[in-house]
């Protein structure tokens, strides 16, 4: 399995690693990939959240650090720089800003332990991937963080590696279950032809094409108009079994009405 593994990895250029969950041995699969001899080459390594760190700052508990071996490549704010052991050559600024600091690209003139906090945004991730590989990296690797697992996006990572556990719920068949759904929404085929950009509004496009594609995120405010106006329904199919995972992120104390409705309506006995 080991092999079959290493196998697919050596197949892609950029990777990323994501986790079902806080705790899901994110780093300690990290570890295991740079141990000598398991990834060939050059390595460019960042991350979107913070590592490395001894303690974990959410949760107090002990956490495995990260050691590099020399001649890795590096993405991490400034503010890390200090923290890890390495003997380093700081080899570009990316005017990437953190709240740690800029990040920065250094390469390690020694094997040793590093801090990680690079940056947040898949554009962002990107950047720092071609700066790898502009800087004679020949693999780039993206620690993920929790809950982040748009970064398994092919426009981020040719590969993505997958950590789930026992962490993730007591329950193991549902970790069985809710892993191999993500593992399935993460091999679903790439479109052979996109929906029309909505340039000049959702509206406009739903009425003239029946479809179209809304870059980002689809708020509240973009769809409550639709539904109002009828462009947009709600249609429950009989005998077709749907999953309703859905996620909903509000500044507001209570959730706003349309999120109340896709509550209600994921949580109907159908």
């Amino acid at each position: 399995m080991k092999e079959q593994l290493l196998r697919q990895l050596h197949s892609v250029k950029t990777m990323s690693i994501v986790g079902m969950c806080k705790n899901a041995g994110k780093t300690t699969m990290l570890n295991w990939l740079l141990e000598q001899g398991k990834l060939q080459g050059v390595l460019g390594l960042t991350s979107i959240g913070r590592d490395g760190e001894s303690t974990d700052i959410v949760t107090g508990t002990e956490k495995p650090g990260i050691f590099v071996r020399e001649g890795t490549l590096i993405a991490t704010a400034k503010d890390m720089l200090r923290l890890g052991d390495i003997t380093k050559e700081i080899l570009m600024t990316t005017g990437i800003p953190t709240p740690l600091g800029e990040v920065v690209i250094v390469r390690a003139r020694s094997a040793g332990h590093v801090q990680l906090a690079g940056p947040s945004i898949t554009t962002q991730l990107k950047t720092v991937s071609k700066e790898f590989f502009d800087l004679g990296a020949d693999i780039s690797i993206i620690d993920g963080a929790l809950g982040r697992k748009s970064l398994g996006a092919r426009a981020v990572a040719e590969g993505v590696i997958l950590c789930t556990g026992a962490s993730y719920d007591m329950n193991m068949d549902k970790v069985v279950a809710d892993t191999a759904h993500i593992y399935h929404l993460m091999n679903l085929p790439k479109a052979e032809t996109l929906p029309p950009e909505a340039e000049e509004g959702l509206e406009k496009c739903l009425k003239e094409h029946g479809e179209a594609l809304a870059p980002g995120a689809l708020t509240d405010s973009m769809v409550v108009p639709l539904l109002r106006s009828g462009v947009l329904r709600i249609i429950d199919l009989e005998a077709l079994p749907l999953r309703r995972d859905f996620a909903f992120v509000h500044v507001e104390a209570e959730p706003s009405a349309l999120v109340r409705q896709f509550i209600e309506f994921a949580r109907a006995d159908r």
